[in-house]
């Protein structure tokens, strides 16, 4: 099952274009933000990122991935907005 950490972490690393920024970011290790792009490219197959050195490229299937990540992301961050209303 895909979590929603993953898609967060993914989200990170497509926003900062590398590993290490996004862990800088989130304040985890390099390590912890491969371990959750690799088990979400495990789950679903083909790679999301083309790994270069220090940089990664989204892929297609990453593109395709993003476009829906970034959604349940927003959609996400309206469902903690209102909750934080009602609690008001």
């Amino acid at each position: 099952m895909i979590t929603l950490s993953q898609i967060d972490t993914f989200c990170t690393v497509v926003e900062r274009g590398s590993f290490t920024q996004a862990a800088k970011l989130r304040g985890v290790t390099p390590g912890a933000i491969s371990n959750h792009i690799h088990g979400l490219e495990t789950r679903l197959q083909p790679p999301l990122f083309k790994r270069d050195g220090g940089a990664v490229k989204i892929t297609p299937a990453g593109k395709t991935f993003a476009k829906h990540a970034t959604e349940i992301m927003r959609h996400i961050a309206q469902i903690e907005m209102r909750i934080d209303a009602l609690k008001q």
